[in-house]
């Protein structure tokens, strides 16, 4: 084993102008399992956003026979 040791923790590269963060394996894991539910929820959630977003463009319509017909087909209960 060698003697370099790895810096851990966030340092600034001057040549590309980004930030780094090194993150040992565990916190790396957790860091990644944590922003793929955050991303999961948000993805949800816009989802919805988006839902409901159609629903009123497609509910504030004063419409004509075609879209009463399909209110009501989507409104009628299959079964």
């Amino acid at each position: 084993m060698s003697g370099n040791k790895a810096y851990i923790g966030a340092c600034w590269n001057h040549s590309s102008g980004e930030l780094i963060l090194t993150l040992q394996d565990r916190e790396a894991s957790i860091l990644s399992s944590a922003i793929a539910i955050l991303v999961s929820f948000v993805a949800s959630q816009a989802w919805n956003i988006l839902k409901f977003a159609f629903h009123q463009v497609r509910a504030s319509k004063v419409g004509d026979e075609l879209h009463i017909q399909q209110q009501v087909v989507l409104r009628t209960p299959s079964g």
